[in-house]
């Protein structure tokens, strides 16, 4: 599996890795709100997330953007409450939702332990989606832009290899067993995930540049390495990493 030269941005360090990542997604909602109405992003947890969130909310670029016409979203969340320190949707809150003057209710977290599991989890949050974005049947709720990481198991958003998650094309959002550590999580699914208009991959760290020539260079598996999902849409994935995790890939 192949990429274009142009998919591939590689940032000197970590803080390089998130000053791009914040460029990204203020370009990308500038931009959509000149042409539309919303900006509808799906965010995911991490470390170059938290980073590049900070970064938004201390820029007069991020403040200045217009957060009343943002709605921000979530690709996975573990099951645990939203205060808990472990939560994909508190390190987003304290990082940079509570820091920008975006509405309460263009903020549409993944509600977790108000249910009884993750399955029912899942459920409630499609049908979060299903009333937000109200498209016809048959149709896939589309972001404008969806930022996603990759763990060192190649696995994205939480579809997680040794599960059921990356081979779900029923669902647009599926409850996960079997993640590591025990937590049972709630995923946007590969459908989901291919059908957004603008799909970035924001990872960095050393630990990771295995995985990424596996994942660029070695054959498309989805069941060793579930960010192949994206192989439907593959030629428009954006590739944002560090020199760390860049420095295995032969170009």
């Amino acid at each position: 599996m192949t990429i274009d030269s142009q998919q591939l941005k590689i940032a000197a360090d970590s803080e390089s890795l998130a000053q791009q990542a914040m460029a990204l997604f203020l370009d990308q909602a500038e931009q959509t709100l000149s042409q539309q109405e919303v900006f509808r992003v799906s965010v995911s947890g991490g470390r170059t997330p938290k980073r590049f969130f900070e970064l938004i909310a201390a820029s007069q670029r991020g403040q200045a953007l217009d957060w009343q016409r943002v709605q921000i979203f979530w690709t996975d969340e573990r099951f645990v409450p939203a205060d808990d320190p472990q939560s994909n949707y508190r390190m987003t809150r304290e990082a940079l939702l509570s820091q920008v003057p975006i509405p309460d209710h263009n903020i549409y977290r993944i509600a977790t332990t108000e249910h009884r599991t993750a399955c029912l989890a899942a459920v409630a949050y499609e049908q979060t989606l299903r009333d937000v974005f109200a498209v016809q049947s048959g149709q896939l709720p589309v972001f404008d832009l969806l930022l996603l990481g990759m763990g060192t198991d190649g696995h994205t958003a939480s579809l997680f290899p040794g599960t059921y998650a990356p081979f779900n094309r029923e669902d647009w959002v599926c409850g996960v067993k079997g993640a590591p550590g025990g937590l049972h999580r709630i995923s946007l699914t590969a459908p989901v995930l291919c059908a957004a208009r603008m799909i970035a991959v924001v990872a960095g760290d050393h630990d990771k540049a295995q995985t990424f020539k596996q994942v660029l260079e070695g054959p498309f598996d989805a069941a060793v390495t579930p960010i192949h999902v994206l192989e439907p849409v593959w030629s428009r994935v954006q590739w944002y990493l560090d020199q760390a995790a860049a420095s295995l890939l032969s170009h």
